[in-house]
């Protein structure tokens, strides 16, 4: 009887033993992370504003990180930003690997095709930044009101093709905001659109508010409103889609969101989180951003997750139609 309890005993100290063992790892863990180079992928083209944001961001960061280790950014790109996310996807979460994804994109591309990994289990981290979008027209236009917009048949919004962001932004934005459009695709990108407006080979388009300012300005190209909450202090004699009580248009914008392996331990996630929020107190970045008209906009846990489910509720209601 007294050998069994000794046993018993010696059981119990070891077991204690193994515990204290392993909060004083875990402990030692989160006080030396991070002690090597974190890599942020890229999943879009350098040059970029994903490629933009995460190259004035990254070494912003590693000044508010423990230990200042560097940030390294990396273009991983492919699969229209598919690649680059799940290359973060399938990284061992342990806080050395982080990364941008394109949203809605990424919640169009994962409700209609099968890609191959679920990101909505994806750690988050941070949504860095949101590229407004405005439905321009020529300046030449007899669209001058959304009431304009309304009225017309077959509006043409020029586009790039089935799959992208912009062809996503133009059919969503034309269900949301009620008028009859026709989706003219196989345009490049931005650049290629452009003139199109300008000779009037379509009506207008969906596009990046900040980046056609020069076209804002020299006055060739007119958004008669904007995809925003609030009117944007770039038109702010421009309407926005919620003012005209049309709140969920708002998902008709480019959320740029910062996200770690699944199952990054919540010690790791913090020390990210608290380095981005710092940084983006920075006065260098913030005047960076004023200047160069790349709006910054922070936003974790319940916020981020607002946005996300926003998008992905917008955009589900037009999945078959996306597909």
């Amino acid at each position: 009887m007294k050998r069994k309890t000794c046993l018993i005993f010696l059981v119990g100290v070891l077991t204690l033993l193994l515990i204290a063992s392993a909060i004083i790892t875990h402990a030692v863990a989160a006080e030396t992370y991070p002690e090597k180079d974190i890599l942020w992928i890229i999943p879009l083209r350098a040059g970029g504003g994903y490629d933009t944001y995460s190259r004035r961001i990254a070494p912003v960061m590693s000044k508010y990180l423990p230990n200042k280790v560097n940030v390294v950014a990396k273009n991983i790109t492919g699969a229209g930003g598919i690649t680059g996310v799940s290359t973060v996807f399938k990284s061992k979460p342990d806080g050395y690997t982080i990364g941008l994804a394109a949203y809605p994109g990424m919640a169009v591309a994962n409700m209609t095709m099968d890609i191959g990994f679920d990101p909505d289990k994806l750690t988050p981290l941070a949504q860095i930044a949101v590229s407004e979008q405005a439905l321009f027209v020529s300046s030449k236009s007899k669209i001058k009101s959304y009431d304009d917009l309304k009225k017309m048949k077959g509006v043409r919004l020029g586009t790039t093709s089935r799959g992208a962001s912009m062809y996503s932004f133009s059919l969503v934005a034309s269900k949301t905001m009620a008028f009859d459009a026709e989706l003219v695709t196989g345009y490049g990108g931005t650049s290629a659109i452009i003139p199109a407006i300008m000779r009037g080979d379509v009506d207008g388009a969906v596009l990046n508010l900040t980046q056609l300012k020069k076209y804002i300005e020299s006055g060739d190209l007119r958004p008669v409103f904007t995809f925003t909450s609030k009117r944007h202090e770039l038109t702010p004699d421009v309407p926005c889609v919620a003012e005209l009580g049309v709140p969920e248009a708002t998902a008709v914008q480019d959320y740029k969101m910062l996200f770690a392996p699944p199952g990054l331990p919540k010690d790791r996630t913090d020390i990210l989180k608290k380095s981005l929020v710092d940084s983006f107190n920075d006065k260098g970045l913030l005047e960076w951003s004023q200047k160069s008209s790349m709006p910054l906009e922070l936003k974790m846990d319940a916020e981020m997750k607002a946005e996300i489910d926003k998008m992905t509720r917008v955009y589900g209601q037009y999945k078959d139609l996306l597909k």
